[in-house]
């Protein structure tokens, strides 16, 4: 057994590098931490930066069984809005009437259940501080609201007769919406994938 000695090491924790000196019997201790003795403040600092790092993941207040409901909620209004397009786009190239109805009901099915889905991400939002001071989460709400009045206004497009119901007004509104979706699901992503929000720590 080797006589005991000082050894240089580095703690990593969540602001940075600490260094730090720990008095152990040998090198092999150094894998094994929680039998080592650290010496000076380098430890707590450390531990505690460890400690807050899954604490500063902003988490989801509405959930069922543990599940955040609002990522539950996104794919169908974002199902809904792109099938919209799809259909719009077929009718202004067959003005089958059989496709604006389609439009119709997916804007309509997308806006009832994207109202779900905004309701849930508003009471996330304003009941996490984190969210709150958030860019991201606000450009990503913001963004969101403003695909769902998009619609909306897009739904009454759509409830005209004829070729003025899709083109060129609800197509052009059906494009917007569909490009704002694609801004908003990448901030959410990265919510989820960088910040860790709703995710267990």
């Amino acid at each position: 057994m080797r006589e005991q000695g000082w050894y240089q090491v580095r703690i990593r924790g969540y602001q940075g590098v600490y260094p730090a000196r720990l008095r152990t019997r040998s090198s092999a201790d150094l894998r094994a931490p929680e039998r080592a003795m650290l010496f000076g403040r380098y430890w707590s600092m450390a531990e505690h930066d460890e400690g807050a790092r899954g604490s500063d993941r902003p988490r989801s207040t509405v959930t069922i069984g543990g599940h955040p409901i609002h990522p539950m909620l996104v794919p169908f209004p974002i199902v809904c809005f792109i099938g919209a397009l799809v259909t719009d786009i077929v009718y202004s190239r067959s003005t089958l009437i059989m496709w604006s109805t389609f439009s119709s009901w997916l804007l309509t099915i997308g806006l009832i259940f994207g109202a779900f889905a905004a309701i849930a991400g508003l009471i996330d939002f304003f009941n996490e501080p984190r969210l709150r001071r958030s860019t991201t989460a606000i450009a990503h709400m913001l963004i969101n609201i403003t695909v769902w009045i998009i619609e909306l206004f897009n739904a009454f497009v759509h409830a005209r007769d004829g070729w003025t119901s899709v083109v060129p007004t609800g197509l052009t509104l059906s494009v917007i919406a569909v490009l704002l979706l694609a801004v908003s699901g990448w901030l959410g992503g990265a919510l989820v994938y960088r910040l860790g929000t709703g995710t267990p720590a």
